[in-house]
């Protein structure tokens, strides 16, 4: 696990998604209460948990919302080639609340790092998406990033872990105020208040 002075260095995973993926000072508002996950796990456990391929966890969630054809891309290398790191795209069909319950074509772009921050194991995942058939769907994209951060090791370890969202606007729209306030305020706690459960 490479060792870095401060998550900074998490914006230079280098993906094929380019200006898709906000660098780590973008993300400044937490959106739900840090969780301290069950003892004796760390983040290596959480990512094989939760993220790698063939774990069922976002599977799962999306099912639960209804989500339909998902289609998950197996990790692969950043364009840095460098290990404890991956990109992938997932892309589904979504009902959209707000468009009468409608289906759409939902596309997410997702990075992680494992990383040593000064002596903190961390593990950041990022993911990025947008549904671009809905509209003003095309004028922003919704990002969120998660951080597990492990105090402790063996048995005793203990892990954080802490969400933050932020929404790239691509283009003026007036709904901005509106966007902002459903993103971040509703959309993204609800949605990793359901995953805790899932």
């Amino acid at each position: 696990m490479p060792s870095v002075a401060s998550m900074d260095a998490f914006s230079q995973v280098d993906t094929d998604y380019g200006s898709a993926m906000s660098a780590y000072s973008c993300f400044e508002k937490e959106v739900i209460t840090p969780v301290k996950l069950p003892s004796g796990k760390s983040v290596l456990d959480v990512f094989g948990l939760c993220f790698d391929d063939g774990s069922s966890l976002l599977e799962q969630y999306h099912s639960e919302r209804k989500d339909t054809d998902q289609k998950w891309e197996s990790w692969r290398a950043t364009k840095d080639g460098e290990v404890f790191r991956g990109q992938r795209q997932f892309t589904c069909t979504t009902l959209v609340k707000a468009m009468m319950n409608k289906p759409y074509t939902y596309i997410e772009y997702e990075r992680y790092a494992l990383l040593k921050v000064g002596d903190v194991p961390t593990l950041a995942v990022q993911f990025s998406s947008q549904v671009p058939g809905v509209m003003f769907g095309d004028a922003f994209r919704v990002e969120a990033l998660v951080t597990f951060t492990q105090s402790g090791s063996g048995g005793s370890a203990e892990v954080t872990m802490r969400v933050y969202g932020y929404v790239q606007f691509l283009r003026s729209v007036w709904v901005k105020g509106r966007i902002l306030s459903t993103t971040m305020n509703t959309e993204l706690p609800e949605s990793y208040k359901a995953i805790q459960t899932s």
